[in-house]
C-alpha cells in the first residue's frame, strides 16, 4: 500500500471540501479518495488536473502527468525563440507545452498532435478551457502533418527502454499509459524517426526542441549531429535532459 504524507492528505482534504455542494465534508468521498491514494493512484489523477507554467492542465489515466522538468523545457523554448509565428508540440498527451507556448507567445499558430485518439480528447478540452486557440489532429509524430515551415518543433517522446518498463514504480506502471513512455529496445525509437522528419518541417532556422532520458544525451546530440548550433542542456538536478538544435 502506498504511503500517504501529510500534504496529501492535505491536499485530499481540500479537494473534499471543493466538491461540496453545501459546504459539508464527506467522510465518505474522503476515504474513497485516500483509498485511491493507498492502492498507488497518482494524486494528481485523483485531483483531475495540474498547474503547468500557470495554466490548468486536465489529467487522467491517458495521458502522463507533466512533470517540472517539462516546465524547465518551455522556459528553455522561450529562452531560445522570439514571436514564432507556428509551431506544433509532437506527442502532445495533455497538450501542457503546445498550450503554455501558446499562452505566452499569444498570436502563434499551434499545433497538438498526437498517435493517441483518447489523449487528443484531453488535449482538446484543455485548449478549450483554458481559451487558448489551437489546431488539434491525430498523427504518427510529424507523419500525417501536412503543414511545413514550423518556427519550432517540440516534443517529449516516449524514452524508456521497453525492458525498463516492469521496472518502473507501481503508480507509473499501472496508472499512467504505456504508449507514452516505452520508447523502444533503446528507447530511442521515436527521437530517431522525429530527427529525421523533423527537418522538412522547419523552416531555414528553425528549431527543434526534445525532452531526453538524461542517459542518451551524448547519442541524441549525436542524432542531430547534421544540424545548427547543437546544444544539450542540463535540468535542475544537473542531469542531460534537452536538446536543441536549429535547422
Amino acid at each position: 500500500m502506498q504511503t500517504i504524507n501529510n500534504y496529501e492528505i492535505s491536499r485530499l482534504k481540500q479537494l473534499v471540501n471543493n466538491n461540496s455542494s453545501d459546504g459539508s465534508f464527506n467522510s465518505k468521498t474522503y476515504e474513497d479518495f485516500l483509498e485511491r491514494r493507498r492502492s498507488g493512484e497518482p494524486l494528481q489523477y485523483i485531483e483531475g488536473e495540474v498547474c503547468f507554467f500557470n495554466i490548468n492542465i486536465e489529467v487522467n489515466q491517458d495521458v502522463l502527468i507533466p512533470r517540472p522538468e517539462t516546465e524547465l523545457l518551455v522556459e528553455e523554448i522561450i529562452n531560445r525563440i522570439k514571436r514564432p509565428k507556428k509551431i506544433i508540440d509532437v506527442g502532445t498527451g495533455s497538450g501542457c507545452i503546445g498550450l503554455a507556448l501558446a499562452k505566452y507567445f499569444k498570436d502563434v499558430e499551434v499545433h497538438l498532435t498526437d498517435i493517441s485518439s483518447v489523449a487528443l480528447m484531453t488535449a482538446e478540452k484543455n485548449s478549450k478551457n483554458n481559451n487558448i486557440k489551437a489546431r488539434v489532429y491525430k498523427s504518427d509524430l510529424l507523419y500525417d502533418v501536412k503543414d511545413t515551415n514550423f518556427d519550432l518543433v517540440v516534443a517529449n517522446l516516449p524514452y524508456i527502454p521497453c525492458d525498463e518498463i516492469q521496472s518502473l514504480p507501481n503508480e507509473i506502471l499501472y496508472y499512467e499509459p504505456l504508449l507514452a513512455l516505452d520508447g523502444g529496445s533503446e528507447g530511442l525509437d521515436y527521437i530517431i524517426k522525429l530527427v529525421e522528419s523533423a527537418r522538412s518541417k522547419l523552416r531555414a532556422d528553425g528549431l527543434l526542441a526534445l525532452e531526453i532520458d538524461s542517459r542518451f544525451g551524448k547519442k541524441v546530440k549525436e542524432l542531430v549531429k547534421d544540424y545548427k548550433g547543437v546544444e544539450l542542456i542540463e535540468d535542475l538536478t544537473g542531469r542531460d535532459r534537452y536538446v536543441f538544435a536549429t535547422r
